[in-house]
């Protein structure tokens, strides 16, 4: 199921760690449980392949949930009026990491991960 995806201000995290990331307001109502999700952000006339995180962010002592997408060709989308957010397959839970290197390690791995389910 297509969501509307309402882009909002990050902390910028996922830049300073080489994965730059689409934050989003969570829809409302939002039906997923907590996790990292192979799918697509739609904008305008183009669809681009991603890797959601939804969910709190352990590793930043975060518990309220965030939901952002990292866009695996590394585009970064400006503001559209009209994004869409659809996830297709549940990867993997979230996880605690005792290092960055530790998280950027898993989130190649889910990368190539989000890669075969969104080309099978």
């Amino acid at each position: 199921m297509m969501y509307r995806g309402e882009v909002v201000h990050g902390k910028g995290r996922g830049t300073r760690i080489g994965f730059p990331t689409l934050n989003f307001k969570i829809p409302d109502p939002f039906p997923y449980e907590h996790g990292i999700y192979a799918g697509w952000v739609s904008a305008g006339d183009r669809r681009y392949e991603a890797v959601f995180h939804y969910g709190p962010i352990p590793m930043f002592h975060e518990s309220d949930p965030s939901l952002e997408a990292f866009l695996l060709d590394g585009v970064m989308l400006q503001k559209h009026s009209e994004i869409s957010i659809e996830f297709i397959k549940k990867l993997r839970e979230i996880k605690m990491f005792r290092t960055v290197h530790e998280l950027t390690e898993q989130i190649g791995a889910d990368i190539q991960e989000a890669k075969k389910a969104l080309n099978s």
